[in-house]
This record gives C-alpha cells, structure tokens and sequence, in this order.
C-alpha cells in the first residue's frame, strides 16, 4: 500500500496495482501516454508516464515520475494515474482562450498608449515650465542682444 501526502495535507493510500491495469487506465486518460520505467540517477527503477510524440522513442520524455518527495521510487498503483490527472487539470486551467488573450492583448495596449500620452503631456508641461519666465517680463527675441547692449 501506497500512501500520498496530497499538498492539502490529505492522507491518500493507493494499493499496489500492475502494469497492465495502471497502463489500461492511462489509455483510457489520454491514448497517447505511455507507461514505462526508467533507472534514477541511483540506479533504482522509477515508474514514470511518456507521452508518446514522434517516431522515435528516444524522443519521448518522462511528463511524470512515480516518486516520494525524497525521490524515493514508489510501488506502482493507480495514484500515478491521479498524479497524470491533476497535472492535464493543471495545464488546462493555464491555457488562456483565443478571446481572452485577445481582450488582454487590448488592454495591454491601451495602457501602454495611455502611459505613452501621459508622458508626452508630462515633457510638453516640463518644457513650457523651463521656457516661461520665473520672473518680471517674458523674454523675446525680437530685440538683438548687440543693439541692446550698445
């Protein structure tokens, strides 16, 4: 018997199951994943679920492996099945819609343009300041500097 310590805190216990009946229900999941088991970096057999992809086997990765926290291989049973579940349920609830990409497409670039404006009218504010005469009369140019000072 298999127990799982779920990141709720729960307490699941799984009994052992055989290869045929967990790859019967991984089947069933998806017909595209695969059971099989590899060796860890320790030399211990690991099960794990590939998806298959491609021709060539060497190619299919490892999406899940049946360990312990500690990676510690587990016994095989239906909790790997469970394991692969929570994980497609994971990645679908990131896949965004086509129309909600789109609405946030939008409203990433109606701030940027917003932010843009806001800081043209931010420059043209700080320039009529420096160019407005702090005190007693506007300057012009429509006296020459050599016929004043002469």
């Amino acid at each position: 018997m298999d127990t799982i310590l779920t990141s709720s805190g729960l307490a699941v216990c799984y009994q052992g199951a055989s290869y045929k009946t967990v790859a019967a229900a991984l089947r069933r999941l998806d017909p595209v994943l695969l059971l099989d088991q590899q060796l860890d970096e320790w030399g211990r057999p690991v099960w794990c679920v590939k998806i298959r992809h491609g021709a060539d086997p060497r190619e299919w990765r490892p999406i899940v492996w049946w360990t312990d926290p500690d990676d510690t291989p587990r016994e095989l049973s239906l909790g790997l099945v469970d394991q692969v579940r929570a994980q497609e349920l994971t990645r679908r609830e990131q896949i965004v819609s086509g129309t909600s990409l789109a609405d946030s497409t939008r409203r990433v670039r109606e701030r940027l343009a917003d932010e843009a404006r806001q800081e043209r009218e931010d420059l043209i504010r700080e320039h009529e300041k420096r160019l407005s005469p702090g005190h007693g009369k506007p300057v012009t140019f429509s006296t020459s500097l050599k016929t004043k000072g002469r």
